[in-house]
């Protein structure tokens, strides 16, 4: 039943998750990539991350996938309205929404990195949830894509790479422009709200 719901939701390799770790002051949500291979999982936190330091204080976590970019936004930008509930073999809890699928396990490490460590996940259990009940949009999947650019971007470590700066800088501002130009009202204020942040933090091309 496992095997199938990953096959189900993770078959094409790399999906975008919130990964729920527990650190000694608590639970931390953020977004993670997640690595669908050869029907393992495996997770690459940078290291300077609250999701590495909380991996190593204990390693047991969810991961809550969804197709909605809200969740993802408010992981970033306002953790306190998640609602998180109890897992049911974890001590990590889950998020409470419209979540297609959470898999609850325990992370080892797989392969030592000075940057981003590989972690592979031993799935204790996985279930579908009330589901994001979504069709395509492209608004939808440009905000989650501009995120992605987000924590990046703001990253000191990583804008010392001057070129890769730049670059991400202006995909984050391209995806930006198309969630204003094709979302809603909710979408286009979680776009307006990251750009205010862009300008807070004084990034600039």
């Amino acid at each position: 039943m496992i095997e199938q719901l990953l096959s189900k939701y993770l078959r094409l390799r790399l999906h975008e998750a919130l990964i729920v770790t527990i650190g000694e002051n608590g639970f931390n949500v953020a977004p993670m990539g997640v690595e669908f291979l050869e029907g393992m999982l495996f997770i690459k936190p940078y290291k300077h991350t609250k999701t590495f330091l909380n991996i190593s204080f204990n390693p047991e976590v969810t991961l809550n996938l969804t197709q909605e970019s809200k969740y993802f936004f408010k992981s970033i930008f306002k953790p306190w309205e998640l609602l998180l509930k109890p897992a049911k073999k974890v001590k990590a809890p889950i998020v409470d929404g419209d979540f297609d699928l959470y898999i609850e396990g325990i992370l080892t490490l797989y392969k030592e990195d000075p940057l981003r460590p590989t972690f592979k996940l031993e799935v204790l259990n996985a279930y579908e949830g009330c589901g994001s009940k979504l069709a395509l949009s492209r608004a939808n999947n440009a905000l989650l894509e501009a995120l992605v650019y987000y924590t990046k971007v703001k990253d000191p470590k990583f804008r010392e790479n001057t070129q890769e700066y730049l670059e991400s800088l202006k995909l984050l501002k391209l995806n930006l422009s198309l969630v204003k130009k094709l979302g809603d009202e909710e979408l286009k204020g979680m776009a307006i709200y990251i750009e205010d942040k862009l300008r807070e933090l004084s990034l600039h091309e």
